[in-house]
C-alpha cells in the first residue's frame, strides 16, 4: 500500500510547541491543525497515544511546578478532535519494530535512539505516513535507518488569521 500523501505524523515536540506558544512555529501548526480538522480536506495528522504521556504540561507549569487547569484543558482539546488528530495505539508490533530500529541505530554506529524516539518513528512507519513531523534536530540522521522523510512542519501558505 502506497503512503497516504496527506497523512503526515507529529512527533510530540511539535504538540508541545502548540501548547507551548511558540510564535515562530504558531502559523505553520495552526495551517495544519485547521486542514486536518476540516472533514472535506485530506490532510490528517497521527500520533501515538504515548504523545498523551509526554504531552502533559507547558513549559511555564513545569517552571513553577504549579498546574493549571486552562492548560490541562487546551491539552486535551489536542487528543478530544479526532479530525485533527488521529491517534495510533502502541502495541507489540510497534514495540518490537521501535526495538529493532533501537538496534539498527546502534549497529550502523549513529547516537543511541531513545525508546520514546523508537515509539514514534515505529509508529509512523507502521502508518507507511508521507512524512514525520518533528522539530528535533536530531531525529533527521534516522531518515535512513527508518525510510521516513523526516522533517519540520510545513505547509505551502501558513495561515495568516486565526
Amino acid at each position: 500500500m502506497p503512503p497516504n500523501p496527506a497523512r503526515v505524523y507529529w512527533d510530540s515536540c511539535v504538540f508541545l510547541s502548540y501548547i507551548n506558544g511558540y510564535e515562530e512555529r504558531l502559523p505553520t501548526i495552526d495551517a495544519l491543525l485547521a486542514e486536518s480538522s476540516d472533514r472535506e480536506n485530506e490532510r490528517e495528522i497521527v500520533s501515538s497515544t504515548f504523545t498523551i504521556v509526554e504531552v502533559a504540561f507547558d513549559l511555564n507549569e513545569q517552571a513553577q511546578a504549579a498546574l493549571d487547569s486552562e492548560t490541562e484543558a487546551k491539552i486535551d482539546a489536542l487528543w478530544g478532535d479526532r479530525y485533527a488528530v488521529k491517534l495510533i495505539e502502541f502495541h507489540e508490533g510497534i514495540a518490537r519494530d521501535a526495538r529493532t530500529l533501537m538496534r539498527g541505530a546502534v549497529a550502523s554506529g549513529r547516537p543511541s535512539l531513545k525508546p520514546g524516539d523508537a515509539i514514534h518513528l515505529a509508529s509512523a512507519r507502521s502508518l507507511e505516513v508521507v512524512e514525520f513531523h518533528t522539530y528535533s534536530k536530531d531525529l533527521a540522521r534516522f531518515t535512513d535507518l527508518t525510510g521516513l522523510k523526516i522533517v519540520e512542519p510545513s505547509v505551502d501558505q501558513p495561515q495568516l488569521f486565526a
